[in-house]
């Protein structure tokens, strides 16, 4: 534990300038009349740290015409987080439906009903969480997610509630097999595949985000 603090007080000053550099390169290619050809670079005396604004990464590749540079980027990053935003509605509602049939098989099964209903309710709070968590993990800058990963505390949250949502699951499945209907068994088995699908495709996102490039993001996984 001492050796890890010793390692972060030693950072702070990298991880300062490289917030700097970061804001610095933003700064320059979202504002406005900002000339794309800036050589102005941030440097930290002592630990021979430079980060020159020609050598950022740009979220503008395969666009044509400085004069339209600006307004294409927007273009860009509007188009590529769409398809997450709509994906994110996905989920959302095909859990919302779930949640709201097993309320419904719930009220009449008797027995196991209160059970099912718990369920379903830690299903629907966890989505809720599930969301917030991908949303701060796609709003992380891509400068700041190269230095120094994406949010991992976001990461590690979200990987928590899918794996209580997979253990819920599990519990319903045990509770379906105690419902004397077939119609009704049925219906649980639906909801649980949708369940199921949702939380596979959710993982396979944050795992693939846990897994992003950074040059830091190795030493920012120690204290998080």
């Amino acid at each position: 534990m001492k050796l890890n603090k010793v390692i972060l007080f030693t950072l702070l000053p990298v991880f300062a300038a490289l917030s700097v550099a970061s804001a610095t390169a933003y700064a320059a290619e979202t504002g406005a009349g900002a000339q794309s050809d800036t050589n102005a670079g941030v440097s930290v005396n002592g630990l021979g740290i430079g980060v020159s604004a020609q050598g950022r990464v740009r979220s503008e590749a395969g666009v044509r015409g400085n004069s339209s540079s600006s307004a294409s980027s927007t273009a860009t990053s509007s188009a590529s987080s769409t398809p997450n935003n709509e994906n994110g509605i996905e989920h959302r509602s095909a859990v919302a439906d779930a949640v709201h049939e097993l309320l419904s098989i719930s009220g009449r099964v008797g027995g196991v009903g209160p059970e099912i209903s718990i369920v379903a309710q830690a299903q629907n709070r966890n989505q809720t969480k599930i969301d917030d968590d991908v949303n701060a993990i796609q709003n992380t800058n891509g400068v700041v997610k190269f230095f120094i990963g994406p949010n991992y505390a976001a990461i590690k949250d979200a990987q928590k509630l899918l794996s209580d949502n997979q253990q819920q699951i599990q519990v319903l499945e045990g509770l379906q097999s105690q419902v004397t209907s077939t119609t009704d068994q049925q219906q649980i088995a639906n909801q649980i595949n949708v369940l199921q699908q949702t939380n596979a495709q959710l993982n396979t996102y944050v795992q693939a985000q846990s897994n992003t490039f950074s040059l830091f993001g190795w030493l920012v996984k120690l204290f998080v």
